[in-house]
């Protein structure tokens, strides 16, 4: 991850604490063939807000965004291979 830049690497304060994590994977096991999934968890609920960080980030896209990303695939005839979508909001 280094190399492709995912991170920068910043040096320990001594006032904030570091964050345990772990991979977490699963396989899906579909009709004729297998699906590979995973994801990066961290404990956040160990945080405090202003204490241990000040800024969040939430891989939310609003449902105008994805009718927009739609549009442009029909009007520009891209194909679409897969596309997982989850709405906590409908």
């Amino acid at each position: 991850m280094n190399n492709n830049k995912t991170w920068e690497l910043i040096p320990k304060s001594n006032n904030i604490k570091i964050l345990t994590s772990c991979w977490v994977y699963k396989i899906k096991d579909q009709d004729d063939y297998y699906e590979f999934k995973n994801r990066f968890v961290t404990k956040d609920f160990i945080q405090l807000y202003g204490l241990d960080y000040i800024e969040i980030f939430i891989k939310i896209i609003k449902q105008l965004i994805w009718r927009l990303i739609f549009a442009l695939i029909i009007i520009n005839n891209w194909l679409i291979y897969k596309i997982d979508i989850v709405s906590a909001f409908t």
